[in-house]
């Protein structure tokens, strides 16, 4: 068969000729496979992620193909798929746990100009199940991009396939900057048996 992998631009018409041997003449069969790529293929149509609470969204790597840019952790396929969120703490724990269609690669991502691959900066990289961590790095309100990829990505079939994306971006605690300190009231500093109340957060 006739493979081509990544070389053609959606939209665009193409042209298969066909001869044979010695101008034979006859009826025959011609077989084509020209699947669409997953949705969120390219960085512009990255599929924004809303639940950030430690959550797991399922998603596919159907036929991808390569744009913007490629983290220096991507080995053997630089094809991926893309994710956005706007950041609600300003850490991140971020992978892909086993059961995808092959070894992950996955990076995060912050652009100066969205999908521009001019002045972005790479925050964080990982293969396989390993987590990107990101402590204190993010920008509350500012959107991140997640990029995913797999090893050994080929058409028509290798490496391709659904996978789950596990990310989690706690809100820190209301009282985390010293100008929202809560004021702890005199019922409890003057009696030494009374406990304020925790407050949770990162």
């Amino acid at each position: 068969p006739l493979t081509v992998d990544n070389v053609l631009t959606v939209g665009q018409v193409y042209y298969v000729m066909v001869a044979f041997t010695n101008n034979a003449d006859g009826t025959f069969d011609i077989c084509i496979n020209n699947p669409p790529p997953a949705p969120n293929d390219a960085c512009i149509t990255a599929t924004p992620i809303t639940n950030l609470n430690n959550a797991c969204i399922a998603s596919n790597n159907d036929w991808p193909a390569t744009d913007v840019l490629t983290p220096g952790c991507f080995t053997g396929s630089t094809y991926n798929v893309w994710f956005s969120f706007v950041a609600e703490g300003v850490s991140l724990d971020v992978n892909i746990p086993a059961g995808g269609p092959g070894v992950a690669q996955l990076a995060v991502v912050d652009f100066v100009t969205n999908c521009d691959a001019t002045g972005a900066v790479i925050l964080g990289c990982a293969t396989g199940t390993n987590h990107i961590v990101l402590d204190n790095d993010l920008i509350i309100g500012q959107t991140y991009y997640v990029v995913v990829g797999f090893q050994n990505t080929a058409f028509p079939n290798t490496g391709t396939g659904d996978f789950d994306l596990c990310i989690d971006n706690p809100e820190p605690a209301p009282n985390d900057e010293c100008d929202d300190a809560i004021v702890i009231p005199n019922n409890v500093l003057n009696h030494p048996t009374t406990c304020f109340p925790t407050i949770a957060g990162n």
